[in-house]
């Protein structure tokens, strides 16, 4: 029998620790320790979609998740100032799901929308319609996920789905290593707990990794926010929107994700261009005017945009924030924890094999490197009006420029982009966002591809299934509250 140690309660700790128990059953033994009273980080209340992997997988029905929980359904992010003050773009989800046909891989229904000029069908993905009217579609095969509070998130897969996972309250005294990694943990309680495999959840503070190895990948000059002043604001309003908020300010940026009995919020910003007072002043300001409420919390976040190169060293597997940290402008954080959950599964062999640890590494790097790419590319705003925006604009890669240039003579596609996380239609959806797609492009595309007349079909065919899912829709809110009342 396989025994699994996982070191920390948040997030990250849950998922692995349920995971495990899922995915290997009664072959192994699974052990969580945590301390009780440490307060979990309740940072990261967006998710994307990849949230229904881990959630189908534990067999978590959605009703029932929502009629017992005060989370709400995400359909998109809305980002707004990103480009100057009052302009807003949305990177929405998708409305029309498992549309396998080829002319989907080509993009064609966004070239010809772009063609045309009609881009309020928005492709594939949910349109404004929905978003800014807190809409949610009342069909099926839609894409979505969730707005939650971690805490509750926490305590709900703990109460419901932990049965058999062996839950020690305590602290990490000692972590005795030997040649092979990990060999024993010490409590403050004088347990003295081994392993096969201890996965270190412990978040910034990576008790475990730390002490194996010290190469982690620094991006602090390229993602330079670095302090988050997370807030929790207890009162709602009598709708409840279908989307993440991104606001962009002089120094960084607001989130907003609503939840059935609050919103959760913070100010993100670089300790390089901003003091924490200044930082304060700004939410402060921003809380008065969205919410009538005042910042009531002295409470900070220090951290470092960057990840280790080897996340599995020896005997130990990081994950979460012990793993590396981007920052949450794409909701990626609980997506990450779940992917390195899937990879360890389907590549750990019942022994530690350096071919194992090194596809594992492999594949840990590389979706770092596509989230960092992906949010880097939202930051391509041209703003100049502050030392931030000014940092941000000047330090651009190459890379980025090349996207600009092939967007205003063509289009992306699933066969010219290569970022395995974030798909050609995501990407279409920024560039679009950011002032970079062109008719000019989509005509010139459409044109040498000889996909024209074949894209005017595509696109009164997709514009008549779109249209007719306008006639199922439902308030958010009042989808929310009958699951509640049944």
């Amino acid at each position: 029998m396989k025994k699994f140690l996982v070191v920390g309660g948040g997030t990250a700790g849950i998922i692995a620790a349920t995971y495990l128990k899922k995915y290997y059953g009664p072959k192994c033994e699974v052990t969580l320790l945590y301390d009780h009273k440490n307060p979990r980080i309740g940072v990261g209340e967006s998710t994307t979609p990849f949230i229904w992997t881990y959630l189908n997988y534990l067999g978590i029905p959605l009703e029932k998740l929502l009629r017992d929980t005060n989370f709400t359904i995400k359909l998109g992010v809305k980002f707004k100032n990103w480009l100057g003050k009052n302009d807003v773009y949305w990177n929405n989800f998708s409305e029309i799901n498992y549309w396998n046909r080829e002319e989907d891989k080509y993009n064609i229904f966004y070239a010809y929308e772009r063609f045309i000029e009609e881009k309020d069908l928005n492709n594939y993905q949910f349109s404004s319609f929905y978003t800014e009217n807190n809409l949610i579609p009342n069909v099926n095969n839609y894409v979505s996920a969730l707005h939650l509070d971690t805490e509750e998130f926490s305590e709900y897969i703990l109460n419901n789905y932990a049965d058999d996972i062996n839950i020690i309250d305590d602290v990490v005294e000692k972590v005795l290593i030997d040649e092979t990694g990990i060999q024993k943990i010490i409590t403050k309680n004088n347990l003295e707990l081994t392993a096969d495999i201890y996965f270190d959840a412990s978040g910034f503070n990576k008790l475990l990794i730390s002490k194996l190895t010290d190469d982690f990948v620094d991006l602090s000059d390229t993602l330079i926010l670095d302090r988050s002043i997370p807030f929790q604001i207890k009162k709602t309003k009598n709708y409840i929107e279908s989307y993440t908020l991104s606001e962009a300010t002089k120094n960084g940026w607001i989130w907003q994700t609503p939840l059935y009995n609050r919103y959760g919020s913070g100010y993100l910003y670089s300790s390089k261009f901003t003091t924490k007072e200044q930082a304060k002043c700004e939410f402060n300001d921003w809380l008065i005017e969205n919410h009538g409420v005042e910042l009531e919390s002295d409470r900070e976040i220090k951290f470092v945009s960057g990840y280790y190169k080897n996340a599995w060293v020896k005997n130990c597997v990081a994950i979460g924030f012990a793993s590396g940290f981007i920052e949450p402008l794409e909701s990626t954080t609980i997506q990450i924890i779940i992917n390195q959950m899937y990879m360890f599964g389907n590549i750990y062999s019942g022994k530690i094999l350096r071919y194992d640890q090194k596809m594992f590494n492999q594949k840990h790097s590389l979706y770092f490197q596509n989230i960092v790419s992906y949010i880097l590319f939202h930051y391509h705003t041209r703003r100049t009006d502050s030392e931030f925006w000014k940092y941000m604009s000047s330090n651009m890669p190459e890379w980025v420029y090349d996207v600009e240039e092939k967007v205003k003579n063509s289009i992306l596609t699933q066969y010219n982009t290569d970022n395995r996380n974030f798909s050609y239609n995501e990407y279409s959806a920024l560039c679009d966002g950011l002032n970079l797609s062109t008719k000019e492009g989509s005509e010139n595309y459409l044109s040498i591809s000889n996909l024209l007349e074949k894209s005017k079909l595509y696109f009164n065919e997709m514009k008549l299934m779109k249209i007719a899912n306008r006639e199922l829709i439902i308030d958010h809110r009042q989808y929310l509250t009958n699951l509640k009342s049944k």
